[in-house]
């Protein structure tokens, strides 16, 4: 058993704003409902939370971001997901990844939890959903052990 985490850093804090650097920048809309598409080495922050990817759009009415091409989602050294593409609600917290891998030690115990999936999705702030994927607490390029489940398209109806 590993010993607990030696505390999680804190997410985001009222008054924390979304700062994004970016080649290109284009801004549409009214103050409220703008959308803001970003590209070209896009590096989006906010609290302890970074996200990175070729494109990404800013939904501001919804607090929503669309990552496409290399997305790379960190906070701090506590998770890392990779993944094609992800929608993630800055101030809930929540979203999914596409074709994602990565990692988390947001685990009860501070265990560090290793993942490959078609689709990893935070529904609340305590559920995770993994859609055909595997999970091991390995560090080993082939894990000892590890969990997985594959569904095919008909049940995913």
């Amino acid at each position: 058993m590993r010993p607990p985490s030696p505390g999680k850093p804190p997410g985001i804090q009222p008054g924390d704003e979304l700062r994004i650097e970016a080649n290109t920048k284009t801004v549409s809309g009214t103050k409220g409902a703008l959308v803001e598409v970003d590209e070209g080495n896009v590096d989006a922050r906010i609290g302890t939370y970074r996200l990175q990817a070729d494109k990404i759009t800013v939904y501001e009415a919804t607090n929503k971001v669309v990552a496409e091409g290399n997305v790379v989602f960190d906070q701090g050294d506590q998770q890392r997901i990779t993944g094609s593409r992800a929608e993630w609600n800055y101030r809930t917290k929540t979203g999914f990844f596409i074709n994602s891998t990565g990692y988390t030690n947001q685990t009860q115990d501070g265990t560090r939890m290793y993942f490959i999936a078609d689709r990893i999705e935070k529904v609340s702030l305590d559920t995770i959903v993994v859609i055909n994927g595997e999970i091991t607490a390995c560090d080993e390029e082939v894990p000892k052990w590890s969990f997985s489940r594959q569904t095919s398209q008909d049940q995913n109806r």
